[in-house]
């Protein structure tokens, strides 16, 4: 039997059954591991959905949401106050159930979005199931939000160029008050046929969702934590094990100013990003898709606080990439690099010496991704004819 017959005989409904049931297994394990050590505490192996959880609590009672509280968890609320308030149902839950929820939550989010993009597609969908696998059962392992960010921003895109204005525009806002990045992707909005009903429709819900809190706060107390949060937002430093442009260009003597890479890089790439869309057709598929991939893996690759879980954001761009591109000899040796250097370099196929000594120094991960971006590039500016995504229209 032929590869391609063995593929098709795959059902999508045995993709979602395998990786949500990795997702218990990752959430059983970490419930089941000693506490670790965070910040001179020991804390639960799943303190990032701790912090979320509590967040919630500390909300409702009026507390400061953005200090330590180290007989709770290690380390810092660093989300909105509008996340804290969505985390409402998590915090009745008790730790295993809501964690398994969470971890879930993740994962099928983001899977199904890829799932309806590539319109029900086995053979592609089963391609980027298992090419972003490992690094999303990075993100599950430390219970971080990266996958559902992911999965909102994506579905922006695919909802809005299906006319589905207020549902898309919804899930964009929703990402912003999770990780506020997320927020560039409006620009996005001028390549659908109607760019001032998606700006407006999307200033609405960032209001709602900005004001939505005092439901159960006061007003008062809730400008005195946006104002909190924006402080944090200022100064927070960079993460000790930052994996990004500024911690290859470190390693190499160069001075590190984050936030000149990021404003002249970024405005490059959204003038590219706005300029391609007037050459050519606005409403073409693959050109928004392209887009949205490079503007999220920049996101990642210029900033100051991505670590290995936010890689997940990276992978699912390269899949899309290669889903994009004409399949050359290129694209494979991009995605097979990408693959390499992202996901599998973290894995037991290096010895934990070598991993140590030579891979993390180098920041391989990073290297993984500045030639995808690249290239990603040289599809936006030489208009290269791209594939259609299955489920472009």
């Amino acid at each position: 039997m032929k590869w391609t017959e063995r593929i098709s005989r795959v059902r999508p409904a045995w993709i979602f059954a395998a990786v949500a049931l990795l997702s218990i297994v990752i959430s059983v394990q970490k419930l089941l591991l000693p506490k670790e050590l965070f910040f001179g505490e020991y804390h639960t192996a799943y303190n990032n959905y701790l912090i979320f959880k509590q967040s919630f609590v500390h909300l409702l009672s009026g507390s400061a949401l953005y200090t330590y509280y180290p007989a709770e968890y290690g380390d810092l609320y660093k989300y909105s106050p509008t996340f804290a308030l969505l985390m409402a149902p998590f915090s009745v839950l008790p730790d295993w159930a809501g964690l398994i929820l969470w971890n879930l939550l993740n994962s099928m989010s983001l899977l199904y979005i890829l799932y309806k993009l590539l319109d029900k597609k086995t053979s592609s969908f089963l391609f980027i199931s298992v090419f972003i696998l490992l690094e999303l059962l990075t993100s599950l392992h430390n219970a971080q939000s990266n996958a559902l960010v992911t999965a909102l921003m994506i579905c922006f895109v695919y909802e809005n160029r299906r006319g589905n204005t207020w549902l898309a525009t919804l899930c964009l806002a929703l990402s912003v008050y999770i990780k506020i990045f997320g927020g560039l992707a409006i620009l996005l909005a001028f390549f659908s046929p109607r760019p001032w009903k998606t700006l407006l429709a999307f200033c609405v819900w960032m209001l709602i969702l900005l004001i939505l809190p005092v439901l159960v706060v006061s007003p008062a107390y809730l400008l005195e934590q946006y104002a909190a949060w924006w402080h944090l937002l200022r100064t927070d430093l960079p993460h000790e094990n930052n994996l990004s442009l500024y911690s290859v260009l470190g390693s190499l003597g160069v001075p590190p100013f984050p936030s000149i890479y990021l404003s002249i890089s970024g405005l490059i790439l959204l003038i590219s990003i706005l300029l391609t869309g007037l050459f050519r057709n606005k409403t073409e598929g693959n050109v928004i898709y392209l887009s949205v991939s490079l503007l999220l893996m920049w996101m990642v690759l210029f900033n100051h606080k991505s670590e290995s879980p936010t890689y997940i954001i990276a992978v699912v761009c390269i899949g899309l990439l290669y889903l994009l591109s004409d399949r050359s000899w290129i694209s494979k040796i991009i995605l097979a690099q990408s693959f390499i250097c992202i996901s599998l370099s973290s894995t037991d196929l290096f010895p934990i010496d070598f991993r140590m000594q030579y891979l993390y120094p180098a920041q391989v991960k990073v290297w993984g991704l500045i030639p995808a971006f690249v290239y990603g590039l040289y599809l936006l500016f030489a208009g290269r004819p791209l594939r259609s995504l299955p489920g472009k229209r």
